[in-house]
């Protein structure tokens, strides 16, 4: 049985103008880079720029955080393993909860494989991640659009996931998540292949 590959997250800072394709296998040396990300930690966690209100911009129905970019690579790989078949979901969001009088918070994603700085996802944009909802079909590939990932080097890394908060109007204001209150969880589920 082939040994099973090392995953890792890379979230980049969608502000910085400078494109990490090509060192995004060398971690921090790479432009945007902003963190490892693991899980069940506050300074590991996945982080999402507050959501800003400017009230001199008037009413709008909804408010959005800026987006954030994810990738995952493996930072290992025995011979003959490799991982396919990706699918990316919302597996807990009670950091999404509110008072129940105004529609929930809800993360969106679009997926693309080159770098996009300054990017903004309006409401609508893009997915609506609903919990639990894995896709019937992968949606996330290699950087290149394949289905495979079997490699280090920065040819053999995820499409950046691009993700961000909508809020309604009224959204109770302070910090939620893992380091404020309640749960946003994603999982991905892949297929461990070997030759």
């Amino acid at each position: 049985m082939n040994e099973h590959p090392g995953l890792e997250w890379i979230q980049y800072d969608t502000t910085e103008i400078a494109d990490p394709s090509g060192s995004r296998h060398l971690g921090a040396a790479a432009f945007a880079f902003q963190k490892v990300v693991g899980s069940g930690i506050c300074v590991s966690g996945l982080v999402f720029p507050t959501v800003t209100i400017d009230l001199s911009d008037g009413y709008k129905d909804a408010h959005v955080s800026v987006p954030i970019a994810l990738i995952f690579r493996l930072n290992s790989v025995a011979d003959g393993s490799g991982i396919s078949d990706f699918h990316f979901y919302l597996s807990k969001n009670s950091a999404l909860n509110n008072d129940g009088n105004e529609p929930k918070p809800y993360v969106q994603m679009v997926t693309s494989g080159i770098w996009q700085p300054n990017g903004v996802l309006p409401s609508g944009v893009g997915t609506k991640m609903t919990l639990n909802n894995m896709t019937a079909s992968p949606n996330v590939f290699r950087q290149d659009g394949k289905l495979f990932i079997d490699g280090t080097g920065d040819s053999d890394v995820s499409e950046y996931i691009l993700m961000n908060i909508v809020c309604p109007d009224r959204q109770s204001l302070g910090t939620f998540g893992i380091c404020g209150s309640g749960n946003l969880e994603f999982t991905l589920k892949y297929t461990m292949d070997g030759t």
